[in-house]
């Protein structure tokens, strides 16, 4: 409660620019593999990972603001399976390797400005990431068209520093790997949980 009181007396923040940071777990989704001329014929799953990133930002008024984000996000495979009746191959397990993803994006904010310390918040962003795969001995990348989803919560510590809790979904369009001559296509989709701080300058 004494928090909450001090919060109301808390003043604008310091100024209109601010850098951030986030650190948190990164949660990706079963990823369908697909080949032309045999559709859809295997998935990955994987275990849970990290997420970082920094940006700067500039605050725009009316509880708007915008960032240039740079990012990393990594997780390791744990299993994967392939049907290919066409070449005889049927197959489940453990694979080793892991699918990483690097890049940058445009992102645009909504405060909903109010009296106390905390100020939930919602975003949306835009970008292009690097979304590398590697399989036991194969590996490939590609560059592709990213978007996100942002929905949080920030509690003003001071009237530079704010503590940042947030949920991302980030995605991406289907990264395409060439392994062993075939071109195949893969699904990257991730659910972020991120701790974070943005210190107004």
């Amino acid at each position: 409660m004494t928090l909450l009181v001090a919060g109301t007396a808390l003043p604008a923040a310091a100024g209109s620019y601010y850098l951030s940071g986030n650190l948190g777990m990164v949660f990706v989704d079963d990823s369908d593999l697909s080949a032309d001329g045999y559709g859809k014929f295997g998935k990955l799953s994987f275990d849970d990972g990290y997420s970082m990133n920094v940006a700067l930002g500039n605050t725009l008024g009316d509880g708007l603001r915008s960032e240039l984000e740079l990012f990393y996000r990594t997780n390791d495979v744990d299993k994967g399976s392939a049907s290919v009746p066409e070449v005889d191959i049927d197959a489940s397990g453990s694979v080793n390797g892991k699918v990483s993803g690097l890049g940058a994006m445009a992102n645009f904010y909504f405060d909903f400005e109010n009296k106390s310390a905390f100020k939930p918040f919602i975003g949306v962003g835009g970008g292009y990431a690097n979304v590398d795969l590697e399989v036991e001995d194969a590996s490939d990348d590609d560059w592709v068209f990213a978007y996100q989803a942002m929905v949080g919560c920030g509690y003003a510590v001071s009237k530079e520093l704010t503590l940042d809790l947030q949920y991302r979904y980030f995605a991406t369009e289907d990264p395409e790997y060439k392994v062993e001559g075939a071109e195949i296509d893969a699904e990257y989709r991730t659910h972020n949980l991120l701790l974070g701080l943005r210190y107004y300058f």
